[in-house]
């Protein structure tokens, strides 16, 4: 039994532009709430309404998700962080 199926999209140049748009928005908002946390300010009372994103819904709500996994892991994270050697993507952008 086949449970998954391959779709190949043929996406406008403005649709390209909309989802490359909602990407950068998104990684910018998790590396902000991440800055945060790692900065010591409290997230555990963040919700998807406390985001000033132009984010789908959706991926509001996936980025709250991801602060609990980030509570759960912020020591790690920070020791992380602080390794001078850590070697990062290319797309992570690290505070300065």
């Amino acid at each position: 039994m086949q449970l998954s199926e391959t779709v190949k999209l043929y996406m406008s140049k403005e649709q390209k532009s909309i989802i490359a748009a909602t990407m950068a928005e998104y990684i910018n908002t998790v590396n902000g709430l991440v800055s945060d946390a790692v900065n010591g300010i409290s997230i555990s009372k963040y919700t998807s309404a406390d985001l000033e994103a132009s984010l789908p819904s959706a991926l509001k709500i996936n980025v709250s998700v991801m602060r609990s996994l980030l509570l759960k892991n912020i020591t790690r994270l920070v020791v992380m962080l602080s390794v001078k050697t850590l070697s990062l993507p290319s797309r992570v952008k690290t505070s300065q």
